[in-house]
């Protein structure tokens, strides 16, 4: 775990874990590394005849398989997750991955999929309930805020899970969100709405990312829209080109949700500050 390890340890001693639908042998592992980690398991069993059964108010996270071994019949289904409230890692396959994105919209939720390494598991349950904290500290703050104060975001992504993420990250933070999912869609939107920041994926269609960003800056009325390039490259002519035509920032993908909402934060306050 790195030099982390003994911030994940801390964090993770002493919580509650809930078991949902696990098998005996996934169950085993998952309490070995519970039992590493100081942390406390339970087993539960959803029975509709005892409604005190079900709560699961008094757990930290869950943990629950979609579908045992590949086996969709012995889950609970793609939308069991909306009854579950505590931060969650959920696990499955590939397919079960592609069928939950509206499930997993929330920051304190996650996916592993089989098989999965005991790191793995340490790791997404600190990530999880770290931002399970995060999003309550957050949710307080936007609560204090009128909606007619709430900035606006304009998010430009043909990927519907990045872009499922990012508009669950910025809505829980009190952050308008708008999507596009095309170069042409993304660019109208921006002259409509004149935004306070633009997320903007480098590969679309109809426009790159790059034309968008040229449009935008050669537009007087929007020229001076904050713009995060999103790249699925780490290759250092992108980098340079999306400086050179006028980016505020760029994020490469898969990317860090607390490093994206820190520079998006940074530029809308910034904007605001103008």
């Amino acid at each position: 775990m790195g030099a982390d390890q003994d911030v994940v340890r801390a964090t993770l001693r002493g919580t509650r874990l809930a078991l949902i639908n696990l098998s005996d042998l996934e169950a085993q592992r998952v309490k070995a590394v519970a039992e590493g980690l100081g942390a406390h398991i339970h087993v539960v069993t959803f029975d509709p005849a005892l409604p005190r059964l079900n709560s699961l108010a008094p757990f930290d996270i869950c943990i629950a398989s979609i579908s045992r071994n590949g086996d969709a019949s012995s889950g609970f289904g793609s939308g069991f997750l909306g009854t579950i409230h505590p931060p969650a890692i959920v696990i499955g396959d590939e397919n079960d991955l592609a069928n939950s994105t509206n499930d997993l919209q929330s920051v304190s939720r996650d996916f592993m999929i089989r098989p999965w390494t005991e790191t793995e598991l340490t790791l997404r349950a600190f990530r999880v309930l770290s931002f399970a904290q995060a999003e309550e500290e957050d949710r307080t703050f936007a609560l204090s805020r009128s909606s007619a104060e709430d900035p606006t975001v304009v998010v430009a992504d043909d990927d519907r899970i990045t872009v499922t993420l990012l508009t669950s990250m910025l809505r829980t933070c009190g952050i308008n969100c708008v999507t596009a999912s095309d170069g042409h869609a993304a660019l109208e939107l921006v002259r409509k709405l004149k935004p306070d920041a633009l997320v903007l994926d480098i590969s679309m269609p109809h426009m790159s990312g790059f034309e968008v960003l040229s449009a935008i800056r050669k537009d007087a009325s929007v020229a001076d829209t904050p713009v995060i390039m999103l790249t699925a490259s780490q290759v250092e002519s992108e980098i340079v080109r999306s400086f050179s035509e006028g980016a505020d920032d760029y994020v490469t993908k898969p990317f860090h949700p607390n490093e994206m909402m820190a520079r998006l934060k940074r530029l809308v306050r910034r904007r605001a500050a103008v």
